[in-house]
């Protein structure tokens, strides 16, 4: 039988048996209770506990208020609502699946908005590793393929106004 308790547990054959009894009686209504705690979160379970971690941030004035807002709202507004669903491991948070959320993005957003919401899943994601919320070899937003697919820098010409004409304005 596979099902049998080790003589650690219970001493006697018939301390065995009942405790075999008693589990499978028990266990049947259990697994799925104990599956999903032992399951890793999914990126939208981890939020309340990164909301928290960055609001403590903010008020030993590590991060500014308006960083917190705008990874908040990249969050709610763009990250979880795509990817939300994926558990907190090398195996759903594959880079190609986070390249194709970036391609996404970019048919949605301006290129500075895309590398924001990035950058802001990519703090996301850190911040959970290192806070052992999550276990992940390393970061997969760091991953080549999707760096790659993030859209270039948007270069700007520096506006030079010369001292006679600012002082017209």
């Amino acid at each position: 039988r596979d099902r049998t308790v080790p003589r650690e547990v219970a001493a006697t054959e018939r301390q065995r048996r009942a405790a075999e009894r008693w589990a499978e009686e028990q266990l049947p209504g259990l697994r799925g209770e104990v599956a999903a705690k032992l399951a890793p979160p999914t990126l939208a379970e981890l939020l309340e506990r990164f909301l928290e971690h960055q609001r403590a941030e903010v008020a030993e004035k590590r991060i500014k208020p308006l960083t917190f807002d705008g990874q908040k709202g990249h969050l709610s507004n763009w990250i979880l609502p795509a990817i939300g669903t994926l558990r907190g491991t090398d195996a759903e948070l594959r880079p190609h699946v986070l390249r194709d959320f970036v391609r996404s993005l970019r048919r949605k957003r301006s290129p500075s908005t895309t590398r924001n919401i990035v950058y802001s899943l990519s703090v996301y994601i850190e911040t959970a590793r290192a806070e052992g919320w999550i276990e992940l070899a390393g970061n997969p937003v760091d991953h080549p393929a999707v760096k790659g697919a993030l859209p270039p820098l948007q270069k700007h010409e520096a506006l030079v106004i010369a001292p006679d004409d600012f002082a017209r304005i």
